[in-house]
């Protein structure tokens, strides 16, 4: 029996229940203690935090049939400093300087969290070769694997 392929996209506030049923199972608070070397988020956003987040810059879902399966956020600076350990990282832009001009002054965006379902976090094609979830940002590709020994099949379609 062949799974349904996975298809990227931007996110929909329909989408926003999976987003947080998947953060939810990978947040440091609800993990065991042997299941955090496969990762973790330490940030438990709301729903109307992820309606902010997508009416700015945007969250992109991977979805397989009616399930979120990942999800990778792009927030702006001025929402981002609500997190304390971010605020830290982005008050340190003063110091960085990337060709003779300091990051500070440059436009920015915070990319993250992002967050893989266990069981989609290192998955095989039909022909064996390993398939990395990818995804494209503006004119970007991102992409983010972490993959065990366990090996999957499962056919794969990006579509933005």
């Amino acid at each position: 029996m062949s799974l349904p392929v996975i298809q990227y996209r931007k996110a929909i506030p329909a989408d926003f229940e999976g987003i947080l049923h998947l953060q939810h199972q990978n947040l440091i608070t609800t993990l065991r203690a042997e299941d955090l070397s496969h990762g973790f988020l330490t940030i438990e956003f709301t729903s109307e935090q992820l309606h902010k987040i997508n009416s700015e810059l945007g969250i992109c879902v991977a979805i397989q049939g009616e399930k979120v399966v990942g999800y990778l956020m792009a927030e702006s600076i001025a929402f981002a400093v609500g997190s304390p350990l971010i605020a830290h990282l982005l008050n340190r832009l003063k110091e960085i300087v990337f060709d003779d001009v300091p990051l500070s002054t440059r436009r920015l965006f915070v990319y993250g969290p992002v967050c893989i379902d266990r069981e989609h976090r290192c998955l095989r094609s039909g022909t064996g070769e390993k398939i990395e979830i990818d995804w494209q940002v503006g004119n970007s590709w991102l992409v983010w694997s972490k993959c065990s020994s366990r090996q999957k099949r499962i056919p794969w379609v990006l579509s933005l």
